[in-house]
């Protein structure tokens, strides 16, 4: 069954978990797990928290709701840790996005090396938070790039950061006349304030063993290859071997 973008006012009851290693897996198991925040106490507060959190140096925890905010279109959020494992952590709501140019319904959240948060939204647009100057200023939309979802892709689920910086992502749907997703880049700037330069890695088109629909994104190994599996096509289940700058070497994998 294909997967899709849940909707509603009634979930109220997602929460942020840990889990701890405590000096062996029997006794993480055991013992580990515990509810450090829960999400929808209110419509301010946000609520449906999608994606991986972005974890800080300090182990404070960064993340996105897709709906509640000021507006009800999402909120991007921090945790802050406690100084002893048992204490509270503490929410601070760090935007609130208001839909149009600024942005709504975000899916992810991760650290850039400059210290600013990176993000996609509505599926088609990927966005950078600037970190104000000081610790309690606003933090600032911009929008990086808006895919055209028809030659681009649509759709998107997550993105992963290389060491320069340079995003890159799958998307679910669009892309060519199958509209079967699409791997893609987009470039930073060379200097400060540039535009960011996009460009299309991979079409999917879901024939043969070529797959189709990259539903959870890609992720880097440490030659810089990007990774990914595909929800459908192919007559076996699929991995996505895409070296970098060259084309996509499919490679199926047998249970």
């Amino acid at each position: 069954m294909k997967l899709r973008r849940q909707s509603g006012r009634g979930i109220f009851t997602l929460a942020l978990v840990a889990v701890v290693l405590l000096g062996g897996v029997t006794r993480a198991w055991g013992q580990a797990y515990r509810v450090i925040y829960e999400f929808g106490h209110s419509y301010s507060d946000g609520w449906f928290p999608v994606g991986v959190p972005a974890v800080a140096k300090n182990g404070d925890l960064y993340g996105v709701t897709m709906y509640g905010g000021a507006y009800n279109l999402g909120t991007a959020f921090k945790l802050m840790a406690p100084p002893t494992r048992v204490g509270v952590w503490k929410k601070t709501v760090l935007y609130d996005f208001p839909g149009g140019k600024g942005g709504g319904g975000p899916h992810s959240l991760m650290f850039g090396g400059d210290g600013n948060l990176y993000g996609n939204d509505n599926g088609q647009s990927i966005f950078e938070l600037s970190a104000p100057k000081s610790g309690d200023g606003v933090w600032k939309y911009h929008l990086l790039y808006a895919l055209n979802g028809t030659t681009e892709g649509e759709g998107i689920e997550g993105i992963v950061l290389d060491a320069e910086g340079n995003i890159y992502g799958a998307t679910e749907e669009g892309g060519g006349v199958c509209g079967c997703g699409t791997v893609f880049a987009l470039k930073r700037p060379t200097q400060q304030g540039g535009k960011w330069r996009f460009r299309v890695l991979y079409t999917f088109d879901g024939s043969g063993n070529n797959g189709a629909e990259p539903f959870a994104g890609v992720t880097f190994d440490q030659k810089g290859n990007l990774y990914g599996t595909t929800n459908y096509g192919g007559d076996v289940r699929v991995w996505c071997r895409l070296s970098a700058g060259s084309t996509c070497e499919e490679r199926p994998v047998l249970d």
